[in-house]
């Protein structure tokens, strides 16, 4: 397989480390954000400029849009969500999820839930509609970095730090099944649709 690829542009602004990058609100937005405690969003279309939309009190980890609502996520270093109105640039909430550093957010559209994960090794299920913890559950003594639905919706993959992939079922949050996956870390992971042929 020959893959090429080309570099279309390069968004510069960051003077330290950036830790997590998502969709923005609008299609052609890309969010931004690190060590310097503050979230950018991008236009695309006019990568020069980027605009500073929300700080939070620690590093920040992950960052979530919900264009439906107009918040924004942000999960910082010291455990904390940040809920922020995106159209006033207000906090509405402040929640000490974890213990630790909150890694990844996971939107499940169907059930309206939000799917932490942490430092910690364990997730929270959060119901989007008022932020009430719903579910929580250790699956490692490591730290999960990422989480993924698959496309069905019915599964939850958990990269965990102590080199499994622990399978969860999406509906109840069970564990169904621990891939010993590698013998370090596993700090990513994706779900994807397969090709027919």
């Amino acid at each position: 397989m020959n893959i090429k690829a080309e570099k279309i542009t390069e968004l510069e602004g960051h003077q330290a480390a950036i830790y997590t990058i998502a969709e923005g609100f609008a299609e052609n937005e890309l969010l931004s954000a690190g060590s310097e405690r503050f979230v950018a969003v991008w236009d695309l279309n006019n990568p020069d400029l980027a605009e500073l939309i929300a700080r939070a009190e620690g590093v920040i980890y992950s960052v979530q849009a919900l264009p439906e609502i107009g918040q924004l996520l942000i999960g910082t270093d010291q455990g904390n969500i940040h809920v922020i109105d995106i159209n006033n640039k207000q906090e509405i909430k402040n929640i000490k999820a974890h213990e630790t550093g909150v890694f990844d957010f996971l939107i499940q559209k169907k059930q309206n839930r939000l799917i932490t994960s942490s430092a910690d090794g364990s997730i929270k299920v959060l119901d989007l509609n008022n932020y009430n913890l719903l579910f929580t559950a250790k699956l490692c003594d490591a730290k999960i970095r990422q989480l993924a639905l698959s496309p069905d919706e019915t599964t939850i993959a958990a990269a965990c730090g102590d080199g499994t992939i622990k399978l969860l079922k999406a509906s109840d949050y069970t564990l169904q099944q621990t891939i010993q996956a590698h013998g370090m870390s596993v700090n990513a992971v994706v779900s994807a649709r397969r090709a027919k042929h």
